[in-house]
């Protein structure tokens, strides 16, 4: 989990700060006094308050994404090399060889970088040392060398493109599905030859040529039907080829490996989507070098659906026979009518002022959705959370003020710790554990599912809208709303465009890339916390949350969650209850 970059808080009509790239200090500052405050209807409350006492924020702003940052995944290379009978003649002394060995030998210190071979003739002849295997270990890496050197041409010594691309396909498309495969794994081709294609057409080397064009390319686009669905060409990162040409110019078979690799359209079956790669030529094969940069990816992470705000004091809630805002004074996700001001040794009653009755280390709404009791100890022995702030610990609360982080007792920083987490049966590393685009704890606070990846998408309550959009505006997924109720307490939530901004680190000279969204979250209702003896706390907590992934996954790295809590006192905050985060002006 990464830290939270930039939340600014504001009021309706309150100004905005855009230099929003690293966290600054949440400052205090007055507006207009006279600004109106807002009325509440006349409507049952679900708790004690007068409609003239009514506060509203608005949260919102700009958030971005965290920086781009260069990872390493595999690069799988495929090395097709022609063996037919014409290598005696054009590479007698196996160059063809040695140039493999070198471009090896550059990445030897390279654990990402995979090779795999392939030689050809009229058939293929796969590696009995690899077969269609990829590897970075050096011990098979040199046995392959050593069979590579052991012979310069193979039996049925013709030139069939087609196989050996055919071939390719195959061990690229094995290599995918293999269960250990690491997501976002790419692929390249080099592809290296003395002579035209002339095997299995048979006539003049002219008419052999233009008969396997087609079929080449085929083989490589699937532009006639060769494997179409999931062409050799988007498999790979490109396909370079190497024409060791010794017998004087051939613009045919030069124009014909140029085009295997150089074609980089962009529409299926452009005359030129072949290869999107380069073409080399020499006239002897000691020039011939591989002098290739393996791209490095750049991880952009863009926000995966949005953002997720919690009201920690104040839910919607059905109670006695009507959707009302009720208040949850512990902020444990549990209303307070569902709870006891008082609940003794009764294992199965729960505090309205503590998140964890029993203190065993499974809060309160954990226990609740497992049908557990909450004062009885459940666990003998508990790892341990951090304290919280001393205002939280007043208040019976879990979670600390400020960017949350992973912690030793939560992994992955999702705010269940890992003891709930092994209760639950959710992933105690990953935040979005049934993978619906909502965090495991949002899900439990709204008493879904975190294991079922279809909840979010239900509408289990028949008010036309789907648990998730329930959820971002703070609504009941299992109760329907009133109209007046839905107008007056939801969420306003907008978002704007998507952004990509580039921006250049000073002190270092490096580029990171962030993918930035307008956002405002309107009409959220203060309501004080209750405390014992019925006296209010003048504040509440609320919480943001993003859930962010990056465009090119690269194994269980690709989410990145960031939460922070902050608190909303308008006692403090008068007259304009205006929050504005202040940010550095540089990295």
């Amino acid at each position: 989990m990464r830290t939270l970059q930039a939340i600014a808080v504001v009021l309706l009509f309150g100004c905005s700060d855009t230099r929003l790239w690293k966290a600054g200090v949440l400052e205090r500052i007055s507006v207009e006094a006279n600004r109106p405050r807002p009325v509440e209807p006349e409507q049952r409350w679900g708790f004690v308050a007068r409609p003239a006492d009514a506060v509203r924020y608005t949260l919102g702003d700009v958030f971005c994404t965290r920086g781009s940052v260069e990872v390493t995944v595999p690069f799988k290379l495929l090395v097709i090399m022609d063996y037919s009978g014409s290598m005696d003649m054009a590479d007698p002394q196996g160059l063809r060889i040695d140039a493999v060995e070198a471009l090896i030998n550059q990445y030897q210190d390279d654990p990402s970088v995979y090779f795999g071979f392939l030689r050809f003739g009229s058939l293929n002849y796969p590696l009995a040392t690899l077969g269609k295997d990829f590897t970075n270990e050096p011990g098979r890496i040199q046995a392959a060398l050593t069979e590579l050197r052991a012979d310069n041409t193979v039996p049925e010594g013709a030139t069939n493109y087609q196989q050996a691309l055919e071939w390719a396909w195959d061990a690229i498309d094995t290599d995918i599905r293999r269960p250990d495969q690491t997501p976002g794994t790419r692929y390249g081709i080099l592809f290296v030859t003395d002579g035209r294609p002339n095997e299995p057409e048979q006539g003049t080397p002219d008419q052999a040529l233009a008969a396997n064009r087609p079929k080449v390319r085929d083989r490589i686009t699937g532009c006639d039907g060769y494997k179409a669905d999931q062409p050799l060409n988007t498999m790979i990162e490109w396909l370079n080829t190497y024409f060791i040409n010794v017998q004087g110019p051939d613009p045919l078979g030069s124009q014909l490996l140029r085009d295997m690799a150089e074609g980089n359209g962009s529409a299926p079956c452009d005359t030129d989507n072949w290869g999107h790669g380069q073409f080399t030529e020499v006239d002897d094969p000691a020039d011939l070098e591989f002098d290739l940069n393996l791209p490095k990816l750049r991880k952009v992470f863009v926000n995966r659906g949005g953002f997720f705000f919690v009201h920690h004091q104040l839910r919607a809630a059905y109670q006695g026979g009507e959707m009302v805002m009720a208040r949850d004074s512990d902020g444990d996700g549990l209303a307070d009518f569902l709870e006891s001001e008082d609940p003794g040794t009764d294992p199965w009653a729960s505090s309205r002022f503590l998140g964890d009755t029993d203190g065993d280390g499974i809060s309160d709404l954990v226990a609740w959705s497992l049908g557990l009791p909450a004062n009885q100890a459940t666990v003998n022995e508990v790892h341990p959370r951090p304290p919280p702030a001393p205002e939280l610990l007043a208040l019976g609360m879990l979670d600390g003020l400020g960017v949350l982080r992973a912690r030793p007792e939560d992994k992955d920083g999702d705010g269940l710790s890992d003891d709930e987490e092994l209760f639950l049966g959710t992933d105690e590393r990953k935040v979005d554990s049934d993978r619906d685009g909502l965090p495991d704890a949002v899900e439990l606070r709204f008493f879904l599912n975190p294991l079922d990846g279809n909840d979010a998408a239900l509408d289990a309550d028949g008010d036309g809208l789907d648990a998730r959009t329930e959820v971002e505006t703070g609504m009941d997924p299992h109760h329907q709303e009133p109209t007046w109720f839905r107008q007056k307490y939801a969420y306003q939530v907008s978002r704007g465009d998507e952004q990509v901004i580039e921006e250049v680190d000073p002190t270092t000279g490096r580029s990171s890339v962030r993918t930035c969204y307008d956002f405002s979250i309107r009409n959220i209702l203060f309501r004080p916390a209750l405390r014992p003896q019925g006296v209010l706390s003048e504040q509440n907590l609320f919480e943001l949350s993003f859930l962010d992934q990056t465009r090119i996954p690269a194994g269980d790295r690709e989410l990145d969650y960031r939460r922070e809590l902050f608190w909303a006192k308008p006692e403090q905050d008068r007259p304009g209850f205006y929050l504005r985060r202040t940010l550095p002006e540089h990295w």
